[in-house]
């Protein structure tokens, strides 16, 4: 066992070899000696710059093509770490995340200065793939100020990289910084259906300012994301509830289903005959065969 995996607790070490497997399969076999030797001289110990310049060169090195992730595997990772999803990881980034993971050495507050050095020397790649990883790090606690630096990013592949795909957000975020991630992902045009821990996460204030959103985007002739919804429904108190009336009553027809769709595991008079409503205007059956990532304006407009 190599001196970084010795550190990690024993959940980390079995992603961290699941990742390595990944990897392996993923490169040919000239690409992942270069990578063995680069994880090697990481692992003894490096400077700050040599993992920079180290991280800079693995896209020439190894290219981009798509991590080999069998379903197998992707259904055990999520039995280590619920909610964590590297289906849309490329190898470079898995390399990134694993050479990062390779300079721990026990010592969280030198890992996590480390990592904030790191934020600001390298590439937008290594950049994005540096986020991507937070899941996986140790010191979850002492890296979460960087984690909230990339939720004010206005670089929306680095605000994704930490809100998609990434169960940190929900497992570390308190509701503040939390809020303020879900009403970015919709000011951004961001799809919300990859933000993991949705349901667990909502809350009444968050709902009341998605509330407000929606009534600036109303008045300003600007459209509302179906996926709104979803946030303010299991919280929608008076204002919440005369609201999704109006949208299952006037709104677009992927309002309307969003609205609809986020109606079905919410109790409560108020929500009983919304859906009873729903059930009325026939949207009912369409929700059955309709998932949030197909109603994501933002996910169908990537698409083309």
């Amino acid at each position: 066992m190599n001196r970084s995996c010795s550190q990690m607790i024993k959940p980390i070490l079995t992603m961290v070899q699941l990742l390595d497997g990944w990897i392996a399969a993923s490169l040919t076999q000239n690409a992942y000696d270069w990578f063995s030797l680069q994880l090697e001289q990481i692992e003894d110990g490096v400077s700050d710059h040599h993992l920079t310049t180290t991280l800079a060169s693995i896209s020439a090195n190894l290219g981009k093509t798509h991590l080999v992730v069998s379903t197998g595997d992707l259904n055990h990772a999520v039995t280590l770490h619920p909610g964590f999803d590297p289906s849309t990881w490329r190898v470079d980034q898995a390399v990134r995340v694993r050479l990062i993971l390779a300079s721990f050495n026990g010592d969280e507050a030198q890992f996590a200065a480390r990592l904030e050095k790191l934020t600001r020397t390298v590439d937008l790649n290594a950049l994005i793939a540096l986020f991507q990883g937070f899941t996986l790090y140790p010191a979850a606690a002492v890296i979460n100020p960087l984690a909230q630096a990339a939720v004010r990013s206005n670089e929306k592949m680095v605000f994704e990289a930490i809100a998609h795909h990434n169960p940190y957000p929900a497992e570390h975020f308190d509701d503040t910084t939390w809020n303020r991630m879900i009403l970015k992902t919709f000011i951004m045009q961001s799809p919300l259906w990859p933000v993991q821990g949705i349901e667990r996460r909502v809350n009444p204030r968050l709902a009341d300012s998605l509330l407000d959103l929606a009534q600036e985007q109303r008045a300003s002739g600007k459209p509302t994301s179906p996926e709104l919804w979803r946030c303010v429904a299991p919280h929608a108190n008076q204002r919440g509830l005369a609201v999704l009336l109006r949208v299952i009553e006037t709104g677009t027809e992927p309002e309307r289903i969003g609205a609809c769709l986020s109606l079905n595991n919410v109790s409560g008079g108020g929500a009983s005959q919304l859906r009873t409503l729903c059930q009325r205007q026939g949207l009912t059956q369409q929700t059955t065969a309709t998932t949030w990532r197909m109603i994501s304006p933002w996910q169908r407009k990537a698409a083309i």
